[in-house]
């Protein structure tokens, strides 16, 4: 991904988040879908577009020296992201985590929900429509920042 700079402490972030989902993605993959199934075949291959361009991402990028600029070039998990519902102009802030993270009780938004699926690799300016059993939204991204 050339021309993209990220600061180090981004780059940092993304390279450790890299190597420890790496690391757990069949624990993870099993942990949620045990059994063989669509649901299974498409969280694995959500995994691994995922890792593919979080990878491309911190080989490509140049480092911003003494930036404490955390935006992302688009949607990561542990990503802050703000949107706004284009059908009320509501604007919501939520942040992208793993289905296993205790936070996702606490208003984070699971990867693997309707929402966190139509974020996850979304870029800035984006627009998303998320299919949820409440009805269909649509949501214009408006930034992307790593916390």
């Amino acid at each position: 991904m050339p021309g993209i700079s990220l600061s180090p402490g981004v780059h940092s972030r993304l390279v450790q988040q890299l190597a420890e989902l790496e690391e757990r993605k069949a624990a993870l993959i099993d942990d949620f879908f045990p059994m063989p199934s669509r649901e299974r075949e498409e969280f694995a291959r959500l995994l691994d577009e995922y890792l593919q361009r979080i990878e491309a991402l911190v080989k490509t990028a140049s480092l911003q020296e003494n930036s404490n600029d955390n935006s992302v070039p688009f949607v990561t998990i542990d990503c802050a992201v703000e949107v706004k519902n284009l059908d009320n102009g509501q604007v919501y802030n939520w942040q992208v985590v793993i289905p296993t993270d205790s936070r996702v009780a606490k208003g984070c938004v699971s990867c693997l929900s309707p929402v966190g699926k139509s974020l996850l690799l979304s870029r800035t300016g984006d627009t998303i429509t998320v299919n949820a059993p409440r009805g269909t939204a649509q949501y214009q991204i408006l930034s992307a920042v790593m916390i």
